[in-house]
């Protein structure tokens, strides 16, 4: 049995929310910087920020000054998640430890797939297609495989809820994205993305707050039940 330190808890939400926060600050940044045309959150994809020169995407008018600063912030997002989850591995078993981070690793090389290649087709499955693809699914999946592991173990009910409810809404985003194109691609992918960042900061924030009682979590492989914690 190996029990996790509550600093390594600490590091591990602190890393989450710092994960989160980049990513929403620097698309903040990235945005207000457009002026011909003016960037818009309900018509503009996230990735049309980090596309360089003036340029027709999907009929859309593309025109980012700072695109390095989007696409620094997705991969830099990536490989802060993986470092948070890889400071919680040790308080769960062998088993969800391993899925956990090959999720997180999954995400992170989806993002950087994605700020690596720019995103001027999305007609074809390309490298930028194929990473955001990667990114989402991996870590919307992984806010609802936290979930089921809290919903096992009996423990934290409303974070557990909370991740399987913002999880699972991402996957209805991508799947109305994937199936059913409109004029609202835009907000559901935003839709897609942001439960990522959402489940982040909220995972951040309880992890802080009782980085106690986690660093106390059994980490046997036999998945025995624990002592329920409030959320």
């Amino acid at each position: 049995m190996k029990n996790i330190s509550a600093s390594k808890v600490r590091w591990g939400g602190a890393l989450l929310i710092a994960a989160g926060l980049l990513f929403l600050i620097s698309e903040a940044v990235a945005a207000a910087a457009w002026t011909e045309p003016v960037y818009r959150y309900s018509y503009n994809f996230i990735s049309d920020l980090g596309v360089s020169g003036q340029v027709i995407v999907d009929g859309r008018l593309v025109n980012s000054p700072l695109p390095q600063v989007m696409n620094s912030a997705m991969i830099l997002h990536g490989i802060l998640m993986v470092i948070g989850v890889v400071c919680l591995k040790n308080s769960v078993p062998r088993r969800q430890r391993t899925v956990a981070l090959t999720a997180a690793v999954i995400h992170a090389i989806g993002m950087a797939m994605v700020g690596s290649f720019h995103g001027l087709d999305y007609a074809t499955l390309n490298p930028h297609i194929l990473g955001a693809l990667l990114a989402v699914l991996a870590g919307d999946f992984l806010a609802v495989y936290t979930g089921r592991f809290l919903r096992k173990r009996q423990t934290a009910p409303g974070l557990s809820a909370a991740s399987l409810l913002i999880g699972s809404a991402g996957f209805l985003s991508v799947l109305v994205l994937l199936f059913f194109p409109s004029e609202y691609g835009a907000i559901l992918e935003r839709f897609a993305v942001y439960t990522i960042l959402g489940w982040e900061l909220v995972v951040g924030v309880w992890l802080i707050r009782h980085s106690r009682s986690f660093g106390n979590f059994n980490a046997a492989d036999d998945g025995a039940p624990i002592q329920p914690t409030s959320c």
